[in-house]
């Protein structure tokens, strides 16, 4: 998989074929499960990762402000082409660990990314 810039795509390991027939805009899993704190991913800002201990695919990536949230969705199989794919999603909201300036803006989350360790996934 590859998430280049507002649109993600999984590419097959033998063929290298699509396998879908168009990019997915980022907010794809969330916007279909209802999580409208997701249903606006920052442009550009997506992570992909694959955890190898759970064999699932892991998108991330955060919401624009006022309100920030980090959006992650979880693959239900490791086969992107399976027809019985689903993402679990989750938004976390950030604001209260972002602090603000004197002004009161809230701090914007700089890029923050994810990562799979054995224990579970965690975001710097």
């Amino acid at each position: 998989m590859e998430w280049t810039n507002v649109y993600y795509q999984a590419y097959d390991k033998v063929t290298f074929a699509p396998v879908w027939p168009t990019p997915q805009p980022g907010p794809t899993p969330f916007i279909n499960n209802g999580v409208t704190n997701c249903s606006n991913l920052n442009p550009g800002d997506g992570v992909i990762i694959f955890d190898n201990l759970a064999s699932r695919w892991v998108l991330a990536g955060h919401s624009p402000g006022p309100n920030y949230y980090y959006c992650v969705a979880i693959s239900s199989t490791d086969d992107l082409s399976a027809a019985n794919l689903t993402w679990h999603t989750y938004a976390f909201p950030l604001n209260s660990f972002l602090g603000t300036n004197g002004q009161g803006t809230t701090y914007f989350p700089d890029w923050p990314k994810i990562a799979a360790w054995p224990d579970g996934y965690y975001v710097g």
